[in-house]
């Protein structure tokens, strides 16, 4: 794996998608919140009836993709928190169990456009394991 792509590529990437992702949630939270539009049929496998259902899930998935980016950013040391480094590499392996197991939910979804998600969530699985495999060195 490590062969496959450097650790500062990766890392480069998954912040990349992470801050694409975190602008995706907070279009579809502004969407809700400012323009009454709450596509509840596409989103989480269409298990929302409501605006306000899926407007807690989004929240939540905004502050979780940002806590995502800050995650790569500490392992990075990019943000210099040294009590944090090994802190965020056991987070890399929790975030690539969690996106394999989110990739599974995407090919399960009810739409084809959160299956399209799958090719997504599947690569982030693979850059946080790419991170998560690189060793703690401090700088």
């Amino acid at each position: 794996m490590k062969k496959l792509i450097s650790f500062k590529r990766a890392a480069h990437l998954a912040t990349g998608i992470f801050s694409v992702l975190s602008l995706f949630h907070l279009g579809i939270i502004v969407g809700i919140l400012f323009l009454d539009f709450a596509p509840v049929e596409f989103l989480w496998g269409g298990q929302f009836e409501t605006a306000e259902e899926l407007l807690q899930f989004e929240i939540l998935s905004f502050l979780i993709m940002v806590l995502c980016v800050l995650i790569v950013l500490v392992r990075m040391q990019t943000i210099a928190i040294a009590a944090l480094l090994r802190t965020s590499r056991i987070a890399l392996w929790l975030l690539t169990a969690l996106f394999l197991l989110n990739t599974v939910g995407n090919l399960l979804a009810k739409t084809n456009f959160e299956k399209g998600f799958a090719l997504v969530t599947v690569i982030l699985a693979g850059l946080c394991l790419r991170m998560a495999l690189e060793p703690v060195r401090k700088s």
